[in-house]
């Protein structure tokens, strides 16, 4: 799926994914995840809570950084 036709609003972090991501991973916390990625904390916690759409740039940096394509990594909402 390709990034330029989405209409981003309607665009979701896959949280299921993220949760078990970081249980596999054994991630230790947020602040870790989003410093791995190249975001902040900050935007990555409201990106998880869906309070914030992820740019180009961060799904970009999200999808290099997970290595998953874009349909496990984001869900579009039912809005």
């Amino acid at each position: 799926m390709s990034i330029e036709g989405m209409n981003m609003n309607k665009l979701m972090l896959n949280n299921h994914f993220i949760e078990e991501f970081i249980k596999k991973n054994k991630i230790k916390s947020i602040s870790r995840l989003a410093s791995e990625i190249g975001i902040s904390p900050s935007a990555l916690g409201k990106i998880l809570q869906g309070k914030r759409n992820p740019g180009r740039k961060v799904i970009t940096r999200m999808l290099i950084y997970f290595q998953v394509p874009f349909d496990m990594l984001f869900v579009m909402s039912k809005e």
